[in-house]
C-alpha cells in the first residue's frame, strides 16, 4: 500500500519501523543487524499534518511522514494509552538528548555477532532508543497519573536496533512501499 492509502489508518503512538536504505549509514545498518530497517521513529499527528518524532543527526526532531520512502507501522505496546504517549514526544521533543555514535556500533557489532548480551546503557542512544524512551516516558506519566503501571515498559533496553524493537512490537500492521 502506498503513503496516501495508509495515511488515516495511522495513528499517534505506532512505531514506524524505516525500510529506506540510504547512503553508507543505512547498508551497514542492515548489514550488520541483519534485518531490513534502518530507522524507527513514532508516529504523531499535529492538526491535520503526520510526523515522525524521531532521532535523526544526533538531534530529535519531527519529519513529515510523508518524506518517509518505505516503511512499515506498529502497535505501540498494548498497556500505554495513546494519550500519554502523544504526551511523551511532546515531553521528549524538548529534551537535549545525547546521540550514542558509540551506541551504533555497539548495537551493530552485537547484532552481527549474534551476542545475546544484555547492554543497558540509559543516557545513550540512537534512533531505536529514542523511541523506547517515547514509551517509557508515557508509562511514567501513567504510573505519576495513578494508573496501573506497564511493567514491560517501564524500564526497558534502549540499545536495541531498530529492527529488534519492531520484533518486540509484533508483526507490522502495515506496510507502506513508494
Amino acid at each position: 500500500m502506498n503513503y496516501e492509502q495508509a495515511r488515516s489508518n495511522i495513528k499517534t503512538g505506532d512505531l514506524i519501523g524505516v525500510r529506506d536504505v540510504h547512503g553508507l549509514l543505512g547498508k551497514a545498518t542492515t548489514f550488520f543487524t541483519r534485518k531490513p530497517y534502518t530507522h524507527t521513529g513514532v508516529a504523531v499527528w499535529v492538526g491535520d499534518r503526520l510526523f515522525m518524532a524521531d532521532l535523526n543527526s544526533g538531534r530529535n526532531a519531527l519529519h513529515p511522514l510523508s518524506q518517509v520512502g518505505s516503511f512499515d507501522v506498529c502497535d505501540p505496546p498494548a498497556d500505554i494509552p495513546r494519550d500519554f504517549i502523544e504526551r511523551a514526544i511532546f515531553d521528549w521533543l524538548a529534551k537535549p538528548i545525547d546521540y550514542g555514535y558509540l551506541a551504533f556500533l555497539v548495537i551493530g557489532l552485537r547484532c552481527f555477532l549474534k551476542l545475546k548480551t544484555f547492554i543497558h546503557w540509559r543516557k545513550i542512544v540512537v534512533c531505536s532508543g529514542g523511541s523506547v524512551t517515547i514509551y517509557e516516558l508515557a508509562a511514567d506519566a501513567m504510573i505519576l497519573a495513578g494508573k496501573a503501571p506497564p511493567s514491560a515498559w517501564e524500564d526497558h533496553n534502549r540499545m536495541l536496533s531498530p529492527g529488534e524493537l519492531v520484533e518486540e512490537l509484533g508483526p507490522p500492521k502495515l506496510t507502506i512501499r513508494p
